[in-house]
């Protein structure tokens, strides 16, 4: 691996036709967290500190070439927030948060920049944002495993959670399938996940659980954050030669089948209450059975209707609904092996017994 060293200025960076619009700056690698991480007071921080030509860190990219591309890429492992964030300043995105630039000082003059966005800055300052430049650390030629170790030692210490630190150490191959599976249009748009808890990573975590019920190799234990967190740890030397790689090839394949269908049978269906994050790891498997029992979607979606409006029933009031023993396991407690469990076992069995009344 080759370390190199340049600057660009955000003109360069974030204008019309720049670095970051042509797609020679990407924020792709899988190891990456996802974006919008900071709060708008933070991110009022970072605009403050260019304005003021304060230190900004370094961005450290990894120079690729890409197929299709005459031009090499640089692809961001640390630095990604920053450069987001700039970006989306210079695009009118978001507007200053108040307590944070109501004292500007610059060239002697005193400005509160409270509630404004780019474009209703004043000229001056336009010009500085645009022309402050940016440090760019280049690695040349770098292997997969340089990489997670780059990324781990520059996020040694920093507020990265359990999760997002975990997926360094999953290997690139995996760790991208992992990040495209969990951004898939199911997870993103039509699930019962909310933005925060998108923006958490609980989709990809919904994954790993998947995961984590399809490997026969692996001792289910309760689906609580450190065991989830082990158990993505240890997925590069759980599939690591031929034999296991093909396995787990076997269950991204099914996974990826299983959201498809999910996406053709639910998408325009209102049964977001099954689709929530306690419900949504049972709802995947409960798809993998139904396209093995070629289930028709029609069929599946009335199901999942059914189910749904049993969910909102048994909440609603103290009739028993027909998922009344299944939210039994849904309460308190629910990631105890016991719960996590009883649920999909109840989810499997409502839903075998819809199908048989169906025929």
């Amino acid at each position: 691996m080759e370390l190199t060293e340049g600057n660009y200025s955000i003109r360069n960076l974030a204008r019309v036709g720049g670095l970051i619009q042509t797609k020679r700056i990407v924020f792709d690698n899988p190891i990456q967290r996802e974006s919008d991480q900071w709060d708008t007071e933070s991110k009022s921080l970072l605009i403050k500190s260019i304005l003021q030509n304060y230190y900004i860190p370094p961005i450290f990219a990894i120079e690729e070439k890409r197929e299709g591309r005459k031009t090499s890429t640089f692809s961001i492992i640390d630095g990604k927030q920053r450069l987001s964030i700039i970006n989306s300043f210079f695009k009118n995105e978001f507007p200053i948060s108040s307590n944070v630039m109501d004292d500007l000082v610059y060239n002697e003059n005193t400005y509160d920049l409270t509630g404004l966005k780019y474009e209703a800055l004043p000229e001056d300052l336009k010009e500085q944002i645009n022309a402050f430049n940016i440090k760019f650390i280049i690695a040349k030629e770098a292997e997969d495993e340089e990489i997670e170790e780059m990324f781990y030692r520059l996020n040694n210490g920093k507020p990265l959670s359990r999760v997002q630190r975990a997926k360094s150490e999953m290997g690139i191959a995996i760790a991208e399938w992992i990040s495209t599976i969990s951004e898939h249009e199911f997870l993103l748009n039509h699930s019962g996940l909310t933005k925060a808890q998108i923006k958490n990573e609980d989709n990809l975590k919904t994954v790993i659980q998947v995961l984590m019920f399809m490997d026969d190799s692996y001792d289910l234990k309760p689906m609580t954050p450190a065991n989830i967190v082990d158990y993505m740890k240890n997925l590069r030397e759980r599939f690591k030669d031929q034999a296991t790689l093909e396995k787990f090839t076997q269950y991204r394949d099914r996974i990826d089948k299983a959201l498809v269908y999910l996406t053709d049978s639910l998408a325009s269906l209102p049964v977001k209450p099954l689709t929530k994050l306690v419900h949504l790891p049972m709802l995947i498997m409960v798809a993998m059975k139904a396209m093995e029992l070629n289930v028709s979607r029609g069929t599946f979606a009335k199901w999942a209707q059914s189910f749904s409006d049993g969910i909102k029933l048994s909440r609603a009031s103290d009739q028993e609904s027909p998922v009344h023993e299944y939210l039994r396991f849904a309460g308190q407690g629910s990631t105890s092996l016991q719960k996590v469990q009883g649920r999909l076992d109840q989810m499997t069995r409502y839903f075998t017994e819809f199908v048989e009344s169906e025929k």
